[in-house]
């Protein structure tokens, strides 16, 4: 039986405070804390938070860390209580520099809980065969729109937006509008729900840090694609936010694989919610198998 995962959310930042109050140190050992450094790699003067940190500045770690220890997933922010803009962070990042976060993070929280199960349920955003509901423009119609979850799912848009740019069976106005959606960008053409689609993805890390991440895309028939560099890592980062595992190779690299991968783009919900980039942005939403 193939895994699929169906993403639930099972608690709340407060609830994860007031515990994380009580238990201290404990709270690493059940998976939720993050460690921030002044410094690339692990380096330098450090702090753990268990809980709520509502603003930095007042530890002397206000905008300043470079790398950065996670267990469990953590909502960091560039301005104190939580403002501004927010990425969500679910494992180690030893240069926040590659996502854009050196020197600029001001709170954390955790981040709303996730589960992910062997069972082959869907995520939320999938609802019945896409063939059922594509429009003339490949796209769906609008009044198939219930079927598709409004709830931002980790790693699905940065998944959906990678896709997208690799799939040469989508046509240039779905590729721009899902570009468009996930920049925050303002659409050119009338709102549509799209699909996006893969057999398979499959990224390989490289020997070291410094090495280029690969990634092949099997987009059915004979449509597929290799590439490196930083769309590459982005798609890396995008399945450890989803839940993919590393499976080890030799020589320190490690494999991430997703497969039967089928995304919804919902125009009109993306373009309400102003997100600009990111791990989980709102109208997009995908369901794979991780065999």
């Amino acid at each position: 039986m193939s895994k699929g995962r169906l993403m639930n959310f099972a608690g709340s930042a407060a609830a994860f405070a007031v515990l994380a109050s009580l238990a201290g140190p404990a709270m690493a050992q059940a998976g939720l804390s993050i460690e921030l450094f002044k410094e690339p790699g692990f380096r330098g003067e450090s702090r753990v938070y268990y809980g709520e940190a509502p603003t930095l500045k007042k530890d002397g770690f206000g905008a300043v860390a470079k790398s950065a220890r996670v267990r469990g997933a953590w909502t960091v922010c560039r301005l104190s209580q939580y403002k501004g803009a927010c990425s969500e962070l679910r494992h180690d990042e030893p240069d926040l520099a590659k996502v854009g976060l050196a020197d600029a993070i001001m709170s954390a929280k955790p981040a709303p809980v996730t589960q992910a199960f062997a069972d082959p349920k869907p995520n939320p955003g999938y609802r019945g065969d896409f063939d059922d509901h594509r429009d003339d423009r490949g796209g769906f119609r609008p009044d198939d729109r219930d079927r598709y979850s409004q709830r931002p799912e980790p790693g699905s848009a940065a998944i959906a937006l990678l896709i997208s740019k690799h799939d040469s069976r989508l046509s240039d106005e779905a590729r721009l509008a899902i570009s468009q959606d996930y920049s925050g960008q303002r659409l050119t053409n009338r709102p549509g729900v799209w699909r996006v689609s893969a057999e398979k993805v499959a990224c390989k890390s490289g020997k070291n840090a410094k090495a280029q991440i690969t990634c092949t895309y099997d987009l059915g028939g004979n449509n597929s694609a290799s590439v490196s560099g930083g769309d590459s890592e982005m798609m890396f980062r995008a399945m450890g936010d989803a839940g993919v595992r590393d499976q080890p190779l030799s020589e320190g690299r490690v494999l991430r694989t997703i497969y039967a991968v089928r995304c919804m783009v919902d125009d009109e919900i993306a373009q309400r919610s102003f997100s600009r980039g990111g791990s989980a942005i709102p109208g997009f939403s995908c369901q794979f198998s991780l065999n």
